[in-house]
């Protein structure tokens, strides 16, 4: 918090350390992009180091714009940055500036945090974008900022413009700021305005007035913590897994995000068994073991089905398509509906990837428990079997009522088992 961050290379190195940690000392079968995001984009919460450093430097600007902190650090601050006031209308060019001005590699380090921030959520090709210090305004390739004009009122491109969208004449600009400036100014900073082909929204405009850029709404949605810039960080480096991807393909899928979010945070949410949410997550990135990926990298001698012995074991055939597997599930089914009188009905999709019902999730719990059953018996070179499968999830019945009646919630734990109770 209070000292200038690692260098890039020590950070790198502390980051390997705890990956190897995670994949113990293996290669990584997730990258670290995706490892690093929240449960909905199937990350696994990670912290990503440089993220965790630039965001805790964050917050000293945050301190530095609350009246309620009165510490004489910001005479310091105000001192070595005399234009900090200015920030909120200064583009990111600014920091540049600063870089190369100050020594002091604390304050470098919290400006470069903040600069690379508003390069995430900034929209620096809109009209409300600031004009000064802005990287796309650029005479004699150097970003610009005219104190008169400041003084005057002028800090953002929208300024710039008519209510009916037009860039402001030479006479109309002096008059609506009483400005008196060398035209040459004046069309040196319009060219490069109408250079950037913007499109100018008087009414959006007039109800985002008084106009506050995001960067200084996302510092002031908080009044404490790091996680709100953190976030931004971590998003910025989302990219959609290859895994999900294949399982459209695989699955003849037609979803948008959304629907992966829900799929993705669903076994998060049904149950707190590590082994579990694990054993899932692996499904979900296609890193669990099959004996065609092990058959691959020359680890087994055969691709087939470790049941059936038949055909290729694949998560798809493992889990659904083999016949010793496809007795497990109709018996399943068939269970529910003698036992507790629920019928329900099960596809390929609800199995892998885990069927989001609205009301009862404990479903997605058995299902869950169905399947590592059946990849314990494939470890074991055994048969699954359903009689097996039930004793699991009684015991597992008892060991959660168990659980929840030693922390005195056996409410929740009612509300939770209510429609299978043993």
């Amino acid at each position: 918090m209070t000292l200038p961050s690692p260098s890039k290379e020590k950070l790198k190195e502390i980051e390997n350390l705890l990956f190897n940690f995670i994949w113990n000392n293996k290669t990584a079968r997730v990258a670290k992009n995706i490892i690093c995001q929240s449960y909905e984009y199937s990350g696994m919460r990670m912290t990503c180091l440089d993220s965790f450093c630039k965001s805790l430097k964050i917050t000293w600007i945050r301190r530095y714009f609350d009246n309620s902190c009165s510490s004489q650090w910001k005479h310091l601050i105000k001192d070595l940055i005399p234009d900090i006031s200015y920030l909120a209308i200064y583009g990111v060019d600014f920091y540049r500036k600063f870089k190369k001005e100050v020594k002091n590699a604390f304050w470098i380090d919290v400006f470069s945090a903040l600069s690379d921030l508003r390069l995430c959520i900034d929209n620096l090709t809109s009209v409300l974008s600031p004009v000064w210090y802005n990287q796309d305004i650029c005479i004699n390739n150097k970003s610009i900022c005219y104190r008169s004009w400041l003084k005057k009122g002028i800090q953002f491109v929208f300024d710039f413009y008519n209510t009916d969208g037009t860039l402001l004449g030479y006479h109309e600009f002096c008059t609506k700021f009483d400005l008196k400036t060398p035209f040459t100014l004046f069309f040196g900073v319009i060219d490069c305005i109408r250079k950037l082909h913007l499109n100018y929204d008087y009414d959006n405009i007039q109800r985002s007035q008084p106009f506050f850029p995001k960067f200084v709404q996302l510092i002031t949605k908080s009044k404490q913590g790091g996680r709100d810039f953190y976030d931004v960080f971590i998003n910025q480096k989302y990219r959609k897994p290859k895994s999900e991807i294949k399982w459209e393909n695989i699955l003849n899928l037609n979803v948008d995000n959304s629907w992966w979010k829900k799929q993705n945070i669903l076994f998060f949410k049904i149950t707190n068994d590590i082994q579990l949410r694990w054993f899932n997550y692996r499904i979900i990135h296609r890193i669990l073991a099959t004996n065609t990926f092990l058959c691959k990298i020359g680890i087994t001698n055969t691709n087939l089905c470790s049941f059936c012995k038949i055909y290729p074991e694949t998560l798809c055939h493992l889990f659904w398509e083999c016949e010793f597997v496809e007795n497990i599930w109709e018996n399943a089914l068939i269970w529910f509906k003698e036992q507790f009188g629920i019928d329900i009905s099960l596809n390929k999709v609800d199995v892998l990837l885990g069927k989001y019902y609205k009301y009862y999730n404990i479903f997605n719990l058995i299902i869950c428990i169905i399947k590592k059953h059946i990849y314990r018996s494939r470890s074991k070179n055994c048969k699954p079997s359903f009689e097996r499968v039930k004793e699991e999830i009684v015991y597992y019945f008892h060991c959660e009522k168990h659980i929840y009646k030693k922390n005195g919630d056996m409410e929740s734990f009612n509300k939770r088992w209510n429609l299978i109770m043993f």
